[in-house]
């Protein structure tokens, strides 16, 4: 946790933000204590299921936690009754081989990710800098390929924290070349309006970027895939009997049934490096790419 960084790790606030900005850092600077790490916490909501991963420790500490503290381009901003006050911006600050700051957060006007942003104006140190915007905003979406580089857009909370009637952007230019450079720092709160952690920000992993075996966990527990199962049972086992009854016991059913198709008598058995695993989990791509194709109606 923060409080456990060297001093010699973080960098100074007041070093990078001129003094105008320093008192509204300084209110994010204590760290909400971390709970005990979870084995694992699984969402099972689409096909597409994310899990938590706090595997990912090589994301540097910033200071006072932010997510993000560098400059960035305004490529548009807009307002409206129904969409709210958005922004898309493009994130400058980098290198070419850089993870996304923003990467796995959950995104969306629903479920997107609670942030607290700050914008100013670039200028040198012993010039007061001008605050653009600084309050809280939402998470719409994020976007890294290799011809636009890293964007992100977020909608401005127009609430009692946010902006007052009128886009804070309002006049600036926008465009991937022309676009206003701005400063921003983004830290991810929680409800209460707590910073979290940037170590224990709730990063999702696609599904096929998950281990076999959870992968194996979370469609057995979906009643569309024990029944895509159980229409290819024959062709799927090979003719081996599945004595297990679907219509009492789906979940003793799935379970006998994956071992007859994979060749295996236990789930963790996908992960073994030896030659049943490694023919468990081609079976088991093979599986997987069959129902997908056919809830997506590809074949």
């Amino acid at each position: 946790m923060l409080a456990e960084v060297q001093a010699d790790e973080l960098v100074s606030v007041d070093d990078l933000i001129p003094d105008q900005a320093a008192e509204f850092v300084s209110q994010l600077s204590t760290v909400e204590p971390l709970p005990p790490d979870d084995d694992e916490m699984i969402e099972d909501e689409t096909s597409e299921n994310l899990v938590e991963d706090d595997s990912d420790r090589s994301r540097p500490v910033r200071e006072n936690g932010s997510i993000y503290f560098g400059e960035c381009r305004l490529l548009n901003w807009t307002t409206t009754a129904k969409g709210g006050m958005k922004a898309d911006l493009a994130i400058l600050d980098c290198p070419a081989d850089a993870v996304h700051p923003f990467k796995g957060l959950l995104c969306g006007k629903q479920n997107g990710q609670r942030l607290r942003v700050w914008f100013g104006e670039l200028a040198d140190t012993d010039v007061p800098m001008q605050v653009n915007y600084q309050g809280e905003a939402l998470l719409l979406r994020w976007s890294d390929d290799s011809v636009n580089g890293m964007n992100t857009q977020v909608m401005l909370d127009d609430g009692p924290d946010g902006v007052k009637g009128t886009h804070p952007f309002t006049g600036l230019p926008i465009g991937r070349v022309e676009g206003h450079r701005m400063k921003m720092a983004v830290w991810a709160i929680n409800d209460d309006e707590s910073v979290i952690d940037p170590r224990k920000v709730k990063r999702k992993v696609p599904f096929y970027q998950k281990p076999e075996t959870t992968q194996a966990h979370l469609l057995s527990r979906r009643p569309r895939f024990i029944s895509y199962v159980k229409r290819h049972e024959r062709r799927l086992t090979r003719g081996q009997e599945i004595r297990a009854d679907i219509t009492i016991a789906p979940d003793e059913y799935i379970a006998e049934a994956l071992y007859a198709i994979l060749g295996i008598t236990s789930r963790s058995e996908l992960g073994d490096e030896n030659a049943v695993g490694r023919e468990a989990r081609r079976r088991w791509s093979s599986l997987v790419g069959e129902y997908f194709d056919d809830f997506y109606g590809r074949r």
